[in-house]
C-alpha cells in the first residue's frame, strides 16, 4: 500500500471520491464524501493506496486516536473492486498499526454481512451500538 499525503490527495481524488460515493450507496451513513476530503485534508484521516502495476485498485482510510487501553486504529473506509483484497490489503494495515505502536485495529459496519468476515479476518465481536434518534420524536 502507498501512503497518499494530504498535499497529494488531488492526484488520486476522483478514483477515492468514486470509491467512497459506491460505499455510500450500499450502505447509507450520515458522513458525507466531502467531510472525509476534509479530513485527509486536515491530517486527521490517512490514505493508503492499493496499487497494480501502478493502476490504483483500491484504498483504505484509517484514523488514529487514543482509545481507553492505548492507540487505536480505525479503518473508517475501504474500498476495492477486488474481492480477495482484504486478504493482502489486512495485512499492510496489521504492519502500519504496528509501526505506529497501534494496540487495536477496528472497524464498524451497518452491513451485516461484514459480521461473518470479520470473524474470517481475525476481528472478534466486541459490542453493538443502538441509539435512539431523538429529532424523530415528538
Amino acid at each position: 500500500m502507498k501512503y497518499i499525503a494530504p498535499n497529494e490527495l488531488y492526484l488520486v481524488w476522483d478514483y477515492v471520491k468514486a470509491g467512497l460515493e459506491h460505499l455510500l450507496r450500499r450502505a447509507p451513513d450520515r458522513w458525507q464524501v466531502e467531510d472525509v476530503f476534509h479530513h485527509i485534508k486536515a491530517g486527521n484521516f490517512y490514505l493508503h493506496m492499493t496499487q497494480n502495476d501502478g493502476v490504483n485498485t483500491g484504498f483504505v482510510v484509517l484514523q488514529v486516536t487514543e482509545g481507553w487501553k492505548g492507540l487505536e486504529m480505525h479503518v473508517f473506509a475501504a474500498y476495492s473492486l477486488d474481492p480477495k483484497v482484504m486478504d493482502y490489503a489486512l495485512d499492510q494495515v496489521k504492519e502500519l498499526a504496528k509501526k505506529l505502536n497501534v494496540k487495536f485495529l477496528k472497524f464498524t459496519s451497518n452491513r451485516k454481512g461484514w459480521e461473518k468476515r470479520a470473524i474470517e479476518l481475525g476481528y472478534k465481536y466486541e459490542n453493538t451500538t443502538y441509539e435512539i434518534d431523538l429529532t424523530k420524536q415528538s
